[in-house]
């Protein structure tokens, strides 16, 4: 049996029910489940809650399972039951969204959903939606663990044990770990840090020089790049190309938008066997290979 337990006061400051289960979570005696410990743990933390006994989490289990699903489906909580378990979490856009309203009062195309504290103080039947959305979270993610447990004892790990000893043995007091160095951070030395920064900017400024020294020989539009953006640099380094994945086209030419010279702004055009350019209002570069 589930129960939903209101905790509505921890979204006017308060924070007096989840107060009322602070020996739940501190036992390390009482093994619970999550779905990302990490995040979990650290904002019941936030609350000032000690959070121990961890039994599972169902992301971590989902990864020794199956770690290609990292470039695919992925491992959150609507993609693992629904391949796992045939009933996948409903999100709460399409459960709660609505179209945005236009200013001629018809509906637009973006969906909007309401704010959380919105959709918990309303005492309409969305709350009864909201309650059945909350507390399925809780069920998916023990019966997610119960599938994963049943699918890694399947799995061998070596001589006669499984890959789901190896999870309780190694995965569950690493991912403990793991958070308690989270929790606690590190220890930093600010101004021997602050110290450093010049040199490291001044090593930022010439080695982002030293390729536009490079890159201007195959395209003088090059001068106005922005060293730091992946889209320019993955164009200039690679187009003409497709995309394996998504299937988008980059093409030899492409505009971006860049603010290099605020009180000269430019423009570069160019063709596939120059790369000329002319000053314009907006800077726009063109950045290309030969």
């Amino acid at each position: 049996m589930i129960e939903w337990i209101d905790s509505i006061d921890t979204l006017d400051g308060e924070d007096g029910v989840l107060q009322e289960f602070s020996e739940y979570f501190a036992s390390r005696s009482i093994r619970k489940v999550w779905h990302n410990y990490s995040f979990d743990r650290h904002v019941l933390q936030n609350h000032g809650l000690a959070v121990h006994g961890l039994g599972a989490d169902t992301i971590h289990m989902a990864r020794l399972w199956d770690t290609s699903r990292l470039q695919k489906e992925g491992y959150s909580l609507s993609a693992l039951t629904g391949a796992l378990l045939n009933r996948p979490k409903i999100t709460m856009k399409e459960l709660f969204g609505k179209p945005a309203v236009l200013k001629d009062g018809s509906e637009g195309k973006a969906i909007i959903v309401p704010a959380l504290e919105e959709l918990q103080r309303n005492t309409t039947n969305q709350r009864n939606e909201w309650i059945e959305y909350s507390v399925y979270d809780a069920q998916a993610t023990w019966e997610l663990r119960n599938e994963l447990e049943t699918r890694l004892r399947n799995m061998q790990w070596q001589d006669s044990r499984s890959l789901y000893d190896f999870y309780v043995q190694y995965w569950v007091p690493f991912a403990e770990l793991l958070t308690d160095m989270e929790h606690r951070g590190i220890y930093v030395d600010t101004q021997y840090l602050a110290s450093l920064e010049p040199k490291a900017n001044e090593d930022i400024r010439v080695a982002e020089e030293r390729f536009r020294q490079w890159a201007v020989k195959y395209c003088e539009a090059a001068k106005y790049m922005n060293v730091s953006s992946g889209p320019q640099k993955q164009h200039f380094l690679f187009a003409p190309a497709t995309n394996r994945i998504s299937g988008e086209v980059w093409p030899r030419e492409r505009i971006f938008k860049v603010s290099q010279q605020p009180s000269s702004k430019a423009a570069i055009t160019h063709d596939t066997q120059s790369c000329s350019f002319v000053r314009w209002l907006v800077l726009n570069v063109h950045i290309c290979v030969r």
